[in-house]
């Protein structure tokens, strides 16, 4: 099948050679404008083995932001894509991802694609500690992700001041280095309002219980029995209203409810041996809804040999 090329706003389109199309289809919740939605993308021959060269583009040519959260070469790729417009439930719509271009580099932008992104190559949140006995943590840089190393109480990191609602997600991934018998290292991730004695909305880890566990107002500990993994992990925090829940590499670990609204969201860290690490990469916040839509990848077009521009 060819199709005739039409020029983005960058006037790029028609430089790629080949094009699918991805319908997006609800799920049993309407998405809203510049909702995140991951489709998996498969490998083409024509593709650059990495995924360098797609682009994303509504049918009318407006162009979509992406960021490849992860990719296996010449096999599939996890992609976040910001859909601009937004789909009513029941419903579908059609975009399409263009490819075909040994020239081009890799156009994926977190943040561009996310409410807020860090991927760890920088440190630009508010660090916060509640004072005590214990000394703050050092905070650094590190291959390319937050290194948390130290003595700390209670410390945390203020990532994205949550003005506009309360319906999001917070995700991260994670990597912790734990002297097992030795002190007790917690840390995960947070909806809150303040470093008070009363803070709530901690999804966390606790080594010396082997338990996840939420916070909730007052002190509160919701928690589930479960160990953690040795390397990367992926970590997921969703605040739905007044639903909280903390999902361990897409599995559900613990959930709860709290009447509270956070004002931020960020990590979270507490320890209390000088000798534990944890380090944070890929730190995003993006919209939440009840039931996610789906994403099914059509078959390759190629571009008629003379384009025509619209």
């Amino acid at each position: 099948m060819a199709y005739s090329a039409k020029s983005d706003a960058a006037g790029t389109i028609n430089q790629f050679t080949r094009r699918k199309d991805i319908k997006i289809t609800t799920g049993g919740t309407s998405t809203p404008v510049n909702y995140q939605v991951k489709v998996t993308v498969a490998y083409e021959p024509e593709m650059q083995s990495l995924f360098q060269d797609i682009r994303f583009n509504t049918k009318t040519g407006v162009y979509i932001d992406y960021w490849i959260e992860s990719s296996v070469e010449s096999d599939t790729a996890d992609v976040w894509l910001e859909l601009p417009d937004a789909i009513a439930d029941p419903g579908s719509d059609t975009i399409r991802m263009y490819y075909g271009n040994a020239a081009a580099s890799d156009g994926g932008n977190g943040n561009n694609t996310f409410i807020q992104f860090n991927s760890g190559s920088t440190f630009d949140g508010t660090t916060e500690i509640i004072p005590g006995s214990y000394s703050a943590p050092t905070w650094s840089i590190e291959d390319n992700a937050w290194k948390v190393t130290g003595n700390g109480r209670y410390a945390s990191v203020r990532f994205f001041n949550n003005t506009v609602g309360n319906n999001y997600i917070l995700e991260a991934n994670i990597k912790s280095f734990v002297e097992t018998g030795v002190g007790n290292t917690q840390y995960g991730l947070k909806f809150d309002d303040s470093l008070a004695t009363d803070e709530w909305g901690f999804a966390r880890w606790l080594e010396v219980d082997d338990m996840f566990s939420i916070i909730k107002t007052g002190g509160v500990d919701v928690s589930a029995a479960g160990s953690i993994s040795t390397g990367w992990n992926k970590w997921k925090f969703t605040k739905n209203n007044n639903d909280l829940a903390l999902f361990y590499n897409d599995v559900l670990k613990v959930s709860t409810t709290d009447t509270t609204d956070g004002s931020y969201v960020g990590t979270y860290f507490l320890v209390y041996d000088t000798n534990n690490t944890v380090w944070y990469s890929n730190i995003r916040v993006r919209k939440y809804i009840a039931n996610e839509p789906t994403a099914a990848v059509g078959t390759a077009q190629h571009q008629r040999r003379v384009p025509i521009f619209l």
